[in-house]
């Protein structure tokens, strides 16, 4: 249904929109952060909330001022937030280069990648004409 205000130009345009919206979305459903990566991202987080409500509650229970409170969660949260953010990169380069290490190596040596799937991994010469496990059937 056309509205008497849009033309067909338009709907074209904002339909290959929603198109190009979705795609993207579902490019990016697939990717993940390494477990570790996302760890030290996390952990970040809360220690420096955890941090800030620490603060919070230690100046409220003694009573000190607003510039005081402030000035005391700010440093604490700065200082904290610049190692904790140091360490997170230097865990996310960490594991950066360790795959990059890794691609190097299957690049260079096709034979030494890691399979997971048993049925792709080589047999050993002469076991042609052995039964694959799943083929033996127990009886009892």
């Amino acid at each position: 249904m056309m509205t008497e205000n849009e033309n067909p130009t338009e709907q074209q345009e904002t339909a290959d929109k929603n198109a190009t919206k979705a795609k993207k979305k579902d490019e990016t459903d697939g990717f993940h952060l390494p477990v570790l990566v996302e760890f030290t991202y996390t952990f970040s987080v809360v220690f420096l909330v955890f941090v800030f409500l620490a603060m919070a509650s230690i100046s409220w229970i003694t009573g000190t001022t607003l510039v005081d409170f402030m000035l005391r969660t700010s440093t604490a949260v700065l200082v904290l937030g610049g190692l904790l953010i140091t360490v997170s990169r230097q865990v996310a380069t960490g594991v950066f280069n360790a795959s990059i290490v890794d691609l190097i190596d299957v690049k260079k040596n096709p034979s030494s990648k890691k399979t997971e799937n048993p049925e792709e991994m080589e047999r050993p010469k002469g076991s042609e004409n052995a039964e694959k496990p799943e083929d033996t059937v127990t009886q009892t």
